[in-house]
């Protein structure tokens, strides 16, 4: 999708949230990483991938 094309009107919030929210999930998996076994290091990158995939849909159709 071309950010000129008919119908789609991004912003600079758009660009700022797509950012905060990429920043976030990078600290987040940096820290989960950081955890002490791996059990623990798999379920923490887990939680962080599915919340910002959560927040991403939310973001993008607004479903909550």
């Amino acid at each position: 999708m071309a950010l000129g094309a008919s119908g789609v009107r991004w912003t600079a919030y758009d660009f700022a949230y797509m950012a905060m929210l990429v920043a976030a999930l990078g600290l987040g998996l940096e820290l989960a990483l950081r955890l002490g076994s791996w059990a623990r290091r798999l379920g923490a990158a887990a939680l962080v991938a599915v919340a910002a995939l959560v927040v991403w849909i939310d973001g993008a159709v607004g479903l909550f």
